[in-house]
């Protein structure tokens, strides 16, 4: 009678210990997921520097997204129906680090060249930070590109 208490006992135990488990901390996440997508619209003006109905297809844009510097995301798309938007990457940003999104149009449509060769925008840490660590933040930098008639026609 005594093995069995005994046996029963070191059963009890044995499942008492392996059925208790153990907690799995969380660890405090130290970083914001931030979420970007660009958008470039493009638009056509007349010499005399209005808009016309114009709308332009098949230029190429160059976009990119650049981490405090290091980390970056780069994609090349067409405008179509005049505009293009890239696809989204996702950053880990942790304290005191920005992301610069870049935009740059590559060549000319009909002669029309654009105001600026390249766009750029900074999402600033002061921006992201009072979502808190560990959430998310979406950030959609948009850019309106104005091609303007450089020929004098």
């Amino acid at each position: 009678m005594r093995k069995h208490i005994t046996i029963i006992g070191v059963c009890l135990l044995l499942i008492t210990l392996s059925l208790s488990g153990c907690e799995i901390l969380e660890e405090e996440k130290d970083y914001i997921n931030v979420y970007c997508t660009m958008f470039i619209n493009a638009h056509v003006k007349d010499i005399y520097n209005q808009p016309t109905r114009e709308v332009p297809n098949g230029l190429l844009v160059g976009m990119e997204f650049i981490k405090a510097g290091g980390e970056r995301f780069t994609y090349q798309k067409v405008i179509a129906d005049g505009s293009a938007s890239s696809v989204t990457c996702v950053f880990k940003l942790y304290r005191d680090q920005d992301i610069e999104g870049i935009g740059r149009i590559q060549g000319s449509y009909k002669g029309y060249l654009p105001d600026a060769d390249v766009y750029v925008e900074v999402l600033s840490w002061a921006v992201v930070e009072p979502v808190g660590f560990g959430e998310t933040f979406y950030w959609h930098p948009t850019f309106e590109i104005f091609l303007i008639n450089n020929t004098g026609l």
